[in-house]
């Protein structure tokens, strides 16, 4: 019999990264004895999970499931089958998943976890660029719950599968890339010849400094199209290469985010600990981005005159916006 490999998230960890080049890479896959069966909407397997989440019985999801997976065994034949949605963990309950041991030799769960307060951030800093989040992150409900109860619950729910965590930080994969890390980690594939491997980009979010910037304007109303070449502005007038450093976190926060979850991290890094490799054993080393600091960016920049014309609103009302700590 074939193995089942679940790459089952987390959120903000990747996903969309891995799941396009699995996608993109089905005969290279086939080619290393894996086959990563086509979803039809998406390079993931969203609409699978979709659907048993929203069975309201086990034995209805089981029913569906049996039927999926007896196709992809079809399709995989003796080879190995994976099969990728951060949905599998995103308010899915596992006792749904139970039947799958019945179709496989084995069934591992892959995670790629991240330390709580950049996973905060990297939640809270794409509200504000796609959703006009106006609240200060330390008002921002956290993007997380408890890690290690969460892959416990996967464990848990189905005894006999295996549950394997990854740090998601570019310090701790091989190569400093999430696909490269993937490919050899967890695919067990040392020789990626042939492959389709775009550059992978652990933060492809806007800088704090922009981030700050948008949240302050996300009060204005103008229209989506418009908002975006404003976001591209800031983008461009203050880039995450000069800015990386920064987090709109404070000290007393990220200490109170991170201390809160202290318990959790270790029981996981006890419990899925790989090769004694530390899960989480490097603390950020960032800067806080003070509210003075972001004015004076903006008052040396002429960021206030390009959003003014791009958005045909008055530079005196922009600049009013951008820095209300000024008046």
């Amino acid at each position: 019999m074939s193995r089942l490999l679940v790459h089952a998230g987390l959120h903000k960890t990747g996903t969309s990264a891995i799941q396009r080049f699995l996608a993109e890479n089905r005969p290279w896959l086939m080619a290393n004895r894996y086959c990563y069966p086509d979803s039809l909407s998406f390079d993931a397997h969203h609409n699978l999970a979709a659907v048993l989440k929203s069975l309201k019985s086990p034995e209805e999801a089981h029913r569906h499931l049996a039927e999926v997976l007896r196709h992809y065994k079809n399709c995989a034949g003796a080879y190995d089958v994976i099969i990728s949605s951060e949905m599998f963990s995103e308010g899915l309950d596992p006792h749904k998943l139970a039947v799958m041991p019945d179709f496989f030799e084995s069934v591992t769960f892959v995670f790629y976890v991240r330390l709580q307060d950049a996973l905060t951030e990297s939640a809270y800093n794409q509200q504000v660029r796609q959703n006009r989040e106006t609240r200060r992150i330390h008002e921002f409900k956290p993007y997380f719950t408890d890690i290690d109860r969460h892959l416990e619950w996967f464990q848990a729910s189905i005894p006999t599968a295996s549950v394997v965590a990854y740090e998601y930080d570019k310090s701790c994969m091989l190569g400093g890339n999430l696909i490269l890390d993937f490919i050899h980690r967890v695919l067990d594939i040392e020789d990626v010849k042939g492959a389709r491997i775009a550059k992978s980009v652990i933060n492809e979010s806007i800088s704090p400094p922009a981030c700050e910037v948008l949240r302050r304007m996300n009060n204005m109303l103008f229209h989506a199209e418009l908002r975006e070449s404003a976001v591209n502005m800031l983008a461009t007038a203050f880039p995450t290469s000069a800015f990386g450093r920064f987090t709109l976190l404070s000290p007393e926060y990220r200490l109170r985010l991170v201390g809160e979850c202290e318990s959790s991290n270790r029981k996981l890094r006890q419990r899925f600990l790989k090769s004694g490799e530390m899960i989480f054993r490097q603390p950020r080393n960032l800067e806080y981005l003070e509210d003075s600091f972001v004015d004076h960016l903006v008052s040396k920049s002429n960021i206030s005159s390009l959003i003014s014309s791009t958005l045909g609103i008055a530079e005196e009302n922009v600049r009013h916006t951008l820095m209300p700590n000024r008046h």
